[in-house]
């Protein structure tokens, strides 16, 4: 179980999240036939965990591209919009002026 919620941490770190929901859900289901499972605060956690992440994978950054690329990976690249594939509003206007 700490192998698939690791994995699943990667895919996200690298803007994988369709992959990491993929993994958290198939992770949920294997669980779901234990007693007591349903309702623990896991299959809580779990649940509320793939819903963010299938609700934000639009603005995932890639930290993964950044860093082979040598840029910065804090946390401050997805509060200047660089989601790692589209450009920023910034972005565009100076592109726009070159």
């Amino acid at each position: 179980m700490k192998t698939e919620i690791e994995h699943a941490k990667w895919l996200v770190w690298h803007g994988k999240g369709a992959k990491s929901v993929a993994r958290i859900k198939a992770l949920d289901a294997s669980l779901m036939p234990r007693k007591g499972y349903e309702l623990s605060t896991l299959w809580w956690n779990l649940r509320r965990l793939y819903c963010y992440i299938d609700n934000n994978t639009g603005t995932l950054v890639n930290y993964g591209a950044r860093y082979r690329k040598g840029l910065p990976i804090s946390s401050s690249c997805r509060i200047r919009g660089e989601s790692g594939g589209q450009p920023s509003h910034g972005e565009e206007a100076a592109n726009a002026m070159d």
